[in-house]
């Protein structure tokens, strides 16, 4: 890869975060954006293309970034829920 391929992988990667956190903002998980990159992947092995592979591995890239930080967020949330279900409460007491 050039210089030139790796400067498009990092923007699509960028681009796939963005494009995933807009989806998120709006309610929608992140499918779409992983659908848009299986395509890039197809594509890019149909015509042997080098920007459009760094294109799907960038974008992989940063769907994967992005489906590990709502999963992050799920396993802390689920551990908080569990932290404060063994805690006792302090309503009882005055």
């Amino acid at each position: 890869m050039t210089a030139v391929h790796l400067i498009v992988l990092v923007a699509s990667l960028v681009g796939a975060v963005v494009a995933c956190d807009l989806l998120a903002h709006r309610g929608v998980a992140s499918w779409p954006v992983g659908l848009v990159v299986v395509a890039l992947f197809v594509l890019a092995g149909w015509f042997y293309s080098a920007w459009l592979a760094a294109i799907a591995l960038g974008s992989a890239c940063g769907t994967v970034v992005m489906a590990g930080r709502d999963l992050l967020r799920l396993y802390l949330a689920r551990k908080k829920m569990q932290s404060n279900a063994h805690r006792p409460g302090k309503a009882g007491r005055k």
